[in-house]
This record gives C-alpha cells, structure tokens and sequence, in this order.
C-alpha cells in the first residue's frame, strides 16, 4: 500500500513539474525580449523589474504554459507557448515553426504606415470590411506603444503583430473598446 501511495505521488509530481514549468516560460519570455524580438511595459516588468509574478499554474498542456499572473494590483493569465518537442521523420520535411512566423513580421524598415496597413488588412481578412475597422487599428497602435513614447519600435510592432494574430486577443481589446464606451 505505501509503495502504491508513493507511485501515485510521483506520477502526479512529475506531470505537474512537466506541466508547470513557470521558471521555463520566464525565460522563454525574457530570452525573447533581451533579443529585441518582443517588447512591451509586461516584459520589462517580467524581465527587468521583477514585478510580475506567475501565480497558480493553469496548463493542461506542456506546450501552452498558462499561469494566473500578478501585476501591481493586477490579476490575469499569463501565456506562454512553449517550443514543440520534435518528432524526427526522415521521410518528410520539418514544417516551419508557428511560433518563429509569427514574429517574422513586420520586418526592420518597415514604417509605422505600413505596419498599420498590415494590421488593416489582417482584421478586414478577420472581421469582414467594417466602418470601425481604422478606429481598431488606431487601438492597436496605442496598446503596441507600450512604453508610451510616442514611437511603436520594432520589437513593439512585432509584440503586437503576434497578439492580433490571436482571437482572444481581438476580442479582448474589442470588449474593452465597448465596455468603456458604455
């Protein structure tokens, strides 16, 4: 009974260690950010000023790492797609890696007009031609300035590009859009 008890144990520590791998998304976040690849006022907080913390782990999944996260007084979740485990196939071609195309856009040169056509055209493919859609692109602009100087860089427009690309995230920003309306 107790060698029983004790397997049981493991077996739920090591899928819960696999799982929730907090320290592994930090670094992947921050690895990314020291790169310049992505930016933005959470990553400074992650990754320079240590003030936002994963809390409860959320996952189901070890490759879409999900925690509650705590920002000042802030509550959210915090998402984190972890790199895939590779299956080698010597009979194929290895597919490229979402991940790495969603940060291939917009590339350096790109100005800010054309970055905010890219976004245009994306949510007029996503959401159908709508009267509204500058006012959202507009939105995007604002939210992707996250350090607030006036200036989206590089990093910046390719933080945001990632984001919009998500559903969730559109709906997110859409809602608020609305909610602060009323």
């Amino acid at each position: 009974a107790v060698f029983i008890g004790s397997w049981i144990i493991y077996v739920q520590y090591s899928t819960y260690t696999e799982l929730c791998r907090g320290h592994d998304c930090k670094k992947h976040i921050c690895d990314r950010y020291k790169k310049g690849i992505i930016d933005g006022s959470a990553c400074e907080s992650l990754c320079v000023k240590e003030a936002l913390y994963f809390g409860k782990c959320l996952s189901t999944n070890p490759n879409n790492q999900m925690y509650l996260g705590f920002w000042g007084n802030l509550q959210g979740v915090i998402k984190c797609q972890m790199e895939e485990t590779l299956h080698l196939d010597f009979g194929s071609e290895p597919e490229p890696r979402k991940e790495i195309a969603l940060f291939e856009k917009p590339t350096r040169g790109t100005t800010v007009q054309k970055f905010k056509e890219m976004v245009y055209r994306l949510f007029k493919t996503k959401l159908g031609d709508h009267g509204s859609l500058p006012e959202l692109v507009n939105l995007i602009l604002s939210a992707a300035d996250g350090n607030k100087d006036g200036h989206v860089s590089l990093p910046e427009a390719k933080s945001a590009w990632a984001l919009v690309q998500l559903n969730e995230f559109l709906l997110m920003i859409i809602l608020k859009e609305r909610s602060e309306e009323h």
